[in-house]
């Protein structure tokens, strides 16, 4: 994972290079949050996925006991 300081740095240095380089922007960019949602977002399906693994793996595990012990009784 990336260490949040070098992160920090590394976006300042590129945007003192675009202001020194073209200027300030004329217009407001609000892309703020982005990096930060996308990590959100792969975090939360992962562990929907783990979870939904878990449901099934329970389910099958359930079921095939159900099997065994409807067979039992044969």
């Amino acid at each position: 994972m990336v260490d949040s300081g070098s992160t920090r740095e590394a976006i300042e240095k590129a945007v003192a290079s675009v202001v020194e380089k073209y200027g300030a922007p004329d217009v407001p960019i609000n892309s703020a949050g982005i990096a930060e949602s996308i990590i959100m977002a792969e975090r939360a399906f992962s562990t929907r996925r783990s979870e939904l693994l878990i449901e099934i793996i329970a389910e099958y595990a359930t079921k095939k006991e159900m099997t065994s012990m409807s067979l039992g009784c044969l």
